[in-house]
């Protein structure tokens, strides 16, 4: 097993096939409404907890799981925070628009987040009241109402982006 920090919000949990077997458990057992499934995830909290400091006892999470290539599977646990989405919200229609605009825009705020459309060339970028480079303005539209937590989670995908300036 291992577990990886990704944020203040978010964990990645590696589990191979012989941790599945430790646990007693297959990929179709990891269902919430299992009693089993429910046991295993609180079980992975509380070592998260303890190794990594990522509380989520009393939040409410997303929880993905992908299985892996040769058995086991990952899991990103994300906890929902409702009541801090961050001030602006920028669409980018396609990924060249996308790109380009973070490209060009180079170092972003910390607590920025970004997310795509499932099945859809369609990109958010979530920044901090008045931190939106102008590039973003020529690339991408600001929108006036940000999507909901409900609607990213249910059809988008979190982006995992980290732009590195290479000086030389």
């Amino acid at each position: 097993m291992k577990l990886v920090r990704m944020g203040d919000n978010e964990i990645r949990i590696h589990l191979t096939e012989h941790d599945l077997e430790k646990f007693s458990i297959t990929l179709d057992d990891f269902d919430y409404d299992s009693t089993k499934g429910r046991r295993v995830i609180w079980e992975l909290f509380d070592r998260a907890r303890e190794e990594t400091g990522f509380d989520a006892s009393k939040e409410k999470v997303y929880i993905q799981l992908y299985p892996r290539d040769g058995g086991g599977c990952e899991l990103f646990v994300t906890k929902l925070d409702f009541s801090s989405k961050p001030g602006e919200c920028f669409l980018f229609q396609g990924f060249d628009a996308f790109y380009l605009a973070l490209q060009a825009a180079g170092d972003l705020p910390k607590n920025c987040s970004f997310w795509r459309v499932r099945k859809k060339e369609l990109f958010f970028v979530f920044l901090p009241p008045g931190s939106a480079p102008a590039v973003f303005f020529e690339f991408g539209e600001r929108l006036s109402k940000a999507p909901s937590d409900t609607y990213l989670f249910s059809q988008c995908e979190k982006v995992q982006w980290e732009y590195r300036a290479y000086v030389e």
